[in-house]
Protein backbone atom coordinates (compact mmCIF):
# COMPACT_ATOMS: atom_id res chain seq x y z
CA UNK A 1 0.00 0.00 0.00
CA UNK A 2 2.82 2.41 0.81
CA UNK A 3 4.31 1.80 -2.62
CA UNK A 4 0.94 2.75 -4.09
CA UNK A 5 0.98 6.02 -2.12
CA UNK A 6 4.51 6.79 -3.28
CA UNK A 7 3.58 5.99 -6.87
CA UNK A 8 0.50 8.21 -6.59
CA UNK A 9 2.44 11.23 -5.29
CA UNK A 10 5.09 10.81 -8.01
CA UNK A 11 2.36 10.55 -10.67
CA UNK A 12 0.60 13.65 -9.32
CA UNK A 13 3.85 15.63 -9.11
CA UNK A 14 4.76 14.64 -12.69
CA UNK A 15 1.37 15.95 -13.82
CA UNK A 16 1.94 19.22 -11.94
CA UNK A 17 5.43 19.96 -13.32
CA UNK A 18 5.75 23.67 -14.08
CA UNK A 19 2.84 24.66 -11.82
CA UNK A 20 3.01 26.31 -8.43
CA UNK A 21 1.84 23.96 -5.68
CA UNK A 22 1.57 24.07 -1.91
CA UNK A 23 4.10 21.38 -1.04
CA UNK A 24 3.04 21.39 2.61
CA UNK A 25 -0.52 20.47 1.62
CA UNK A 26 0.66 17.70 -0.67
CA UNK A 27 2.94 16.29 2.06
CA UNK A 28 0.02 16.35 4.50
CA UNK A 29 -2.12 14.43 2.01
CA UNK A 30 0.71 11.97 1.34
CA UNK A 31 1.33 11.43 5.07
CA UNK A 32 -2.34 10.85 5.86
CA UNK A 33 -2.84 8.48 2.94
CA UNK A 34 0.32 6.54 3.84
CA UNK A 35 -0.50 6.31 7.55
CA UNK A 36 -4.09 5.24 6.89
CA UNK A 37 -2.91 2.66 4.37
CA UNK A 38 -0.65 1.18 7.07
CA UNK A 39 -3.26 1.42 9.82
CA UNK A 40 -6.46 0.54 7.95
CA UNK A 41 -5.14 -1.12 4.75
CA UNK A 42 -6.92 1.56 2.74
CA UNK A 43 -6.18 5.21 1.94
CA UNK A 44 -8.64 8.01 2.57
CA UNK A 45 -8.03 9.42 -0.90
CA UNK A 46 -6.44 12.78 -0.09
CA UNK A 47 -4.01 12.62 -3.01
CA UNK A 48 -6.47 10.99 -5.37
CA UNK A 49 -9.14 13.64 -4.76
CA UNK A 50 -6.60 16.43 -4.14
CA UNK A 51 -8.55 17.79 -1.18
CA UNK A 52 -8.93 17.61 2.59
CA UNK A 53 -11.26 14.64 3.11
CA UNK A 54 -14.01 15.45 5.64
CA UNK A 55 -11.98 18.53 6.72
CA UNK A 56 -9.87 16.31 8.97
CA UNK A 57 -6.59 18.16 8.29
CA UNK A 58 -8.26 21.49 9.06
CA UNK A 59 -9.60 19.98 12.29
CA UNK A 60 -6.21 18.61 13.32
CA UNK A 61 -4.48 21.94 12.58
CA UNK A 62 -7.11 23.83 14.57
CA UNK A 63 -6.70 21.50 17.51
CA UNK A 64 -2.92 21.95 17.36
CA UNK A 65 -3.40 25.71 17.81
CA UNK A 66 -5.36 25.05 21.00
CA UNK A 67 -2.88 22.41 22.18
CA UNK A 68 0.04 24.82 21.74
CA UNK A 69 -1.58 27.16 24.27
CA UNK A 70 -2.70 24.44 26.67
CA UNK A 71 0.73 22.82 26.49
CA UNK A 72 2.18 26.00 28.01
CA UNK A 73 -0.63 26.69 30.48
CA UNK A 74 -2.45 23.43 31.13
CA UNK A 75 -4.41 24.88 34.04
CA UNK A 76 -6.44 26.91 31.49
CA UNK A 77 -8.00 23.81 29.92
CA UNK A 78 -10.72 23.46 32.56
CA UNK A 79 -11.75 27.08 31.89
CA UNK A 80 -11.69 26.72 28.11
CA UNK A 81 -12.72 23.63 26.12
CA UNK A 82 -12.59 21.50 29.25
CA UNK A 83 -15.73 23.36 30.32
CA UNK A 84 -18.93 22.01 28.74
CA UNK A 85 -20.48 25.49 28.63
CA UNK A 86 -17.46 27.17 27.05
CA UNK A 87 -17.09 24.29 24.60
CA UNK A 88 -20.72 24.65 23.46
CA UNK A 89 -20.43 28.44 23.19
CA UNK A 90 -17.18 28.13 21.22
CA UNK A 91 -18.98 26.00 18.65
CA UNK A 92 -21.10 29.06 17.79
CA UNK A 93 -18.02 31.03 16.69
CA UNK A 94 -16.22 29.71 13.57
CA UNK A 95 -12.77 30.93 14.65
CA UNK A 96 -13.11 29.10 17.97
CA UNK A 97 -14.99 26.09 16.62
CA UNK A 98 -11.97 24.98 14.59
CA UNK A 99 -9.92 24.70 17.80
CA UNK A 100 -12.62 22.66 19.56
CA UNK A 101 -12.42 19.62 17.32
CA UNK A 102 -11.31 16.78 19.59
CA UNK A 103 -14.74 15.07 19.51
CA UNK A 104 -14.81 15.35 15.71
CA UNK A 105 -11.30 13.89 15.37
CA UNK A 106 -12.15 10.97 17.67
CA UNK A 107 -15.41 10.34 15.76
CA UNK A 108 -13.51 10.43 12.46
CA UNK A 109 -10.99 7.88 13.74
CA UNK A 110 -13.80 5.66 15.08
CA UNK A 111 -15.53 5.79 11.69
CA UNK A 112 -12.31 4.70 9.96
CA UNK A 113 -11.88 1.86 12.44
CA UNK A 114 -15.45 0.68 11.85
CA UNK A 115 -14.86 0.81 8.10
CA UNK A 116 -11.70 -1.25 8.54
CA UNK A 117 -13.42 -3.86 10.71
CA UNK A 118 -16.38 -4.24 8.33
Amino acid sequence: MNDACSAMVVQKFNRLVGQDIDLGTWLHWYAFDTITSITFSNTLGFMEQERDIDRILESVEGRLMFNSVIGQASYLHKYLFGSTLVSKLANLTPSLRIMNTSKYIVAFAAKQLQRYEA
